[in-house]
C-alpha cells in the first residue's frame, strides 16, 4: 500500500472554474488560489454534468500531488479496481460541486480508482507515479 496524504476542502460554488492554473506551478505545495496545490496534477471530476473523471489516467513523479475538483455532485473517488476498493485513498463519501480532495504520491506505481456509485458505468481513473 503506498503512503498516501489525503485533504478534502470545501470551496465555494463556482471555485471550480479558477482550477485552470492549478498545474502551473512547479511546486507541489504552496496552495493554488482554488485550494489546488501550486503544482498539483487536475482531474475534474463529472464535468459537464457526464459521470467521468478528466482526464481518466494522469502521470506524476513522486512527491506530487493529484486534486480532484468536482464540477458536478454526487460522486466519490475510491481507490482500488475491479469497482474493489482497496483502501489506499479515497473521499470516503460523495462530494458536492466546487469542493476539492488532494492526494500526494510518494511511490512510484500505479493506483486506479473509481466512484464507487458509478464504476459499473466505467467511471474509472488512474494515476501512474514515476520516479
Amino acid at each position: 500500500m503506498p503512503f498516501v496524504r489525503s485533504r478534502l476542502l470545501a470551496l465555494p460554488l463556482g471555485a471550480a472554474l479558477a482550477v485552470a492554473g492549478c498545474g502551473s506551478g512547479m511546486s507541489p505545495y504552496g496552495g493554488g488560489g482554488s485550494g489546488c496545490p501550486t503544482g498539483s496534477t487536475v482531474v475534474t471530476v463529472g464535468g459537464g454534468g457526464l459521470p467521468d473523471f478528466s482526464p481518466a489516467s494522469v502521470d506524476v513523479k513522486v512527491g506530487e500531488t493529484v486534486c480532484w475538483v468536482w464540477a458536478t455532485a454526487g460522486y466519490d473517488v475510491t481507490s482500488g479496481s475491479g469497482c474493489a476498493a482497496d483502501g489506499s485513498f479515497g473521499t470516503g463519501h460523495t462530494l458536492a460541486a466546487g469542493q476539492i480532495f488532494t492526494v500526494p504520491f510518494y511511490t512510484v506505481g500505479t493506483y486506479p480508482y473509481f466512484s464507487s456509485n458509478q464504476c459499473s458505468a466505467g467511471m474509472t481513473g488512474t494515476v501512474i507515479v514515476g520516479p
